[in-house]
This record gives structure tokens, sequence and C-alpha cells, in this order.
């Protein structure tokens, strides 16, 4: 049986922990593409399909939340998790009144990997004849 994997959107500003993130998602059953710029990260949530747009919300080029509003504003129904490493100075609900469907409190790309599988259906195969 050919099932197709879920797709993730990674933005995050350090190219090595794209590199990271990336390796360990597909290694995890996703397929991925990768940007560090924020205009890149709206065209393609804009223009592609994905499951799932990942934001690190350490980037330097825009926050999340900057993110999430323009998604908001030009209707783009795509769930989004931030990840954040920095739980003292984080505020979730901030995220998830934006339209955030999960926030993740980890920066180790196998722990990030291992909590993505609860934000997308189970698929379950039906038992052959």
């Amino acid at each position: 049986m050919n099932t197709r994997r879920n797709r993730i959107l990674l933005f995050d500003s350090d190219e090595q922990t794209l590199i990271d993130l990336q390796q360990q998602l597909e290694d995890h059953g996703f397929d991925t593409t990768t940007t560090w710029d924020v205009a890149e990260a709206l065209q393609l949530a804009r223009s592609r399909q994905f499951d799932l747009l990942l934001i690190g919300e350490h980037s330097s080029q825009g926050t999340g939340g900057e993110i999430l509003r323009e998604l908001q504003y030009s209707r783009v129904s795509l769930p989004c998790v931030i990840v954040q490493n920095k739980a003292a100075t984080f505020n979730a609900d901030y995220f998830y009144s934006l339209g955030a469907r999960g926030v993740i409190m980890d920066w180790s790309p196998q722990n990030i990997a291992d909590c993505l599988w609860e934000y997308f259906p189970k698929r379950v195969a039906a038992a052959a004849g």
C-alpha cells in the first residue's frame, strides 16, 4: 500500500537547525521543505499544499506571531506548530490566539519529530483480504 507522506514546511532562521530538523523529520516519515526567509515561507504556505507549518520561534528574521497573523489575514488554512526552547520568556497563549495548532517546548530535533505525529490524523490500514 502506497500512502502519501505528510508534508511539513519548516521555517527557522538558522540553517543548521533546519538541516537537523529536516533530517529527523525525513527519518520519521515526513516530507519536508525548508526556508529561513519569512517572505518565502509565506509564499510557500500560500502556493503549495502542506499539511503543517513548523515555525522556530527563536528566528531572528520574523516572529512566529508575525507569520501567523499574515496567514490569518491571507485566509491561508494551514495548521501551524510553534517550537520554542525558552519557556521562561514564552507565551503559548499568544500563539494559540493567533491560530497555532500547538506549541512544542523543546528544541531537540528527535523530540520534535516524535511530538509532531499527534498533529496528524491516525491512518489505519485496511486489513488485506
